[in-house]
């Protein structure tokens, strides 16, 4: 459209009598391919006047360029997981008692063997076992603490808040003048407030 000379100048129109009020009115604006009010110019892009660029500003170098919205596309990669260490312990007990899991299939455990390395060897599985689960409930009761401190934080807060909101609906606000009351044809006020 700028090769062809088309739509280069901005116009409006104005009423200057609004509505019976007295004050003028933006009724209408256009882009036109000629100057249609007076005092307009030639419209023209940051491009070829980089010093009267609004977005000037925000620019961190005057060299910079501004782009079109572009879709871009995201690919995210698959991330094995590795077993926790609850897992790893339960097979580490499972290959000590020389159980076996198959897919789908429940756990079958085969005759252990009675020598004392192996027994060790579990003894130690199952103290490590206890140790974890006794880890998870100190953690699991810091955090159930940290939720009760926030929640009874939060409902305190909850409760001001509620109370600040009714008493602003209640308060008067005394920087608007008050209508003036309105009275009747026999000197009783109407309406007030």
């Amino acid at each position: 459209m700028n090769k062809a000379r088309q739509k280069l100048y901005t116009s409006i129109e104005i009423a200057p009598k609004f509505a019976d009020t007295g004050r003028a009115y933006l009724d209408g604006l256009a882009v036109t391919d000629s100057p249609a009010s007076l005092g307009t110019e030639m419209l023209t892009f940051s491009a070829q006047n980089p010093d009267a660029s609004p977005l000037k500003a925000r620019k961190s170098k005057p060299d910079n360029l501004f782009s079109e919205l572009l879709e871009a596309k995201l690919e995210f990669d698959e991330i094995e997981e590795t077993p926790g260490r609850f897992e790893e312990l339960f097979s580490r007990i499972a290959e000590l008692l020389g159980a076996t899991k198959e897919k789908d299939k429940p756990v079958e455990i085969e005759k252990p063997e009675t020598d004392d390395g192996k027994f060790s060897k579990l003894n130690d599985a199952v103290g490590a076992l206890a140790s974890h689960a006794a880890e998870q409930s100190r953690l699991f009761t810091s955090i159930e603490e940290a939720h009760s401190s926030l929640q009874g934080s939060f409902d305190k807060l909850s409760a001001d808040f509620n109370d600040l909101i009714k008493r602003l609906g209640e308060t008067q606000d005394h920087s608007q003048t008050s209508r003036p009351p309105v009275v009747g044809g026999d000197g009783a006020v109407l309406t007030a407030y």
